[in-house]
């Protein structure tokens, strides 16, 4: 089912751009056979290497996506380096692989066999390891706010989770469990951002500029101003949902904080235009409205693309 929606996702795209179905197969020229093989090989090894290694901080086989059309996985061990993979609806589109050192805290990179497709250029460089509870992400050392963001607000959390010792897990299956008891094993610089189980709430006290940039999927931003501040805990990088009005087409509206006071606070808000306009007296939250409750679990039974 997944793939014949993919398949008519494609036909429908190239029907306005001029691509066909039958070019499919020439989606990732850049990828040879060998380096197919050579990455093949060079997964075998590492997970060889993550077998002898027992419980470890960062090694082993991670997944990030959607499970349709955007599915990456990353497989890496501290002798025999990475793979890294993106595979969506048509195949295989990008891969790189190299080596893994780690350093001051972060798990490094370094390319030996890669290319300058897109795809393949948005995999960072440096990752900081997260344990929480039984689960491990890889979380970009430039995205930790973005990843407490995500903590704070109940749902999924979008960066590498590593797949689990417990049989039939996978991170597409369990990405929206909210992993409890507790708190990720953040830095201690970002613990302040950690606003799960105490989360902030404000409201919106007056409205300042409008601009609109059609390329963003939020075109809508909107400056304001809130009535909490660092005395309640807000920091610059902080998101904050819109809980009221509680209207559906404002469930992903968010506010990033830009500018803190003791009292109050600046922020952006992004919207979209089909959207009721912000108004001063909105409620926000650091936790979003649909989030369940921290003492519960979500689960899904979808199970992620397989790698080949």
């Amino acid at each position: 089912m997944k793939k014949i929606l993919c398949v008519a996702v494609f036909i429908v795209l190239g029907y306005f751009t001029g691509v066909s179905y039958a070019n499919a197969g020439a989606w990732a020229p850049h990828i040879s056979d060998a380096a197919e093989a050579e990455a093949k090989a060079k997964r075998e090894a590492i997970q060889a290497e993550i077998e002898t290694l027992g419980e470890h901080p960062w090694a082993g086989r991670y997944y990030e996506g959607d499970g349709l059309g955007s599915n990456r996985h990353l497989t890496l061990a501290p002798e025999n380096g990475f793979v890294y993979t993106v595979h969506g609806c048509l195949g295989l589109y990008n891969l790189s692989s190299g080596n893994v050192v780690q350093e001051g805290g972060l798990v490094k990179l370094t390319f030996s066999v890669e290319n300058d497709q897109k795809e393949a250029r948005e995999i960072t460089v440096a990752f900081v390891p997260i344990p929480w509870g039984d689960r491990h992400y890889l979380v970009p050392s430039e995205k930790m706010v973005e990843f407490c963001n995500q903590v704070n607000r109940g749902e999924r959390i979008h960066h590498f989770l590593r797949f689990s010792d417990k049989e039939g897990e996978s991170p597409y299956r369990s990405r929206h469990k909210i992993a409890t008891p507790g708190l990720p094993d953040v830095p201690e610089k970002y613990k302040p951002y950690l606003r799960r189980h105490h989360p902030i709430e404000a409201e919106i006290t007056a409205m300042g500029e409008t601009t609109n940039d059609p390329r963003q999927y939020f075109p809508q931003k909107t400056v304001v101003t809130l009535d909490k501040g660092t005395k309640d805990g807000l920091l610059p990088g902080m998101t904050l949902a819109v809980i009221k009005p509680e209207a559906t087409d404002l469930s992903s509206a968010e506010v990033t904080v830009t500018d803190v006071k003791e009292t109050s606070a600046e922020g952006i808000l992004a919207w979209q235009k089909s959207s009721a306009a912000p108004a001063v007296g909105w409620k926000l939250s650091t936790r979003s409205r649909w989030a369940a409750p921290v003492e519960t679990t979500q689960d899904t039974t979808d199970k992620p693309a397989s790698e080949p």
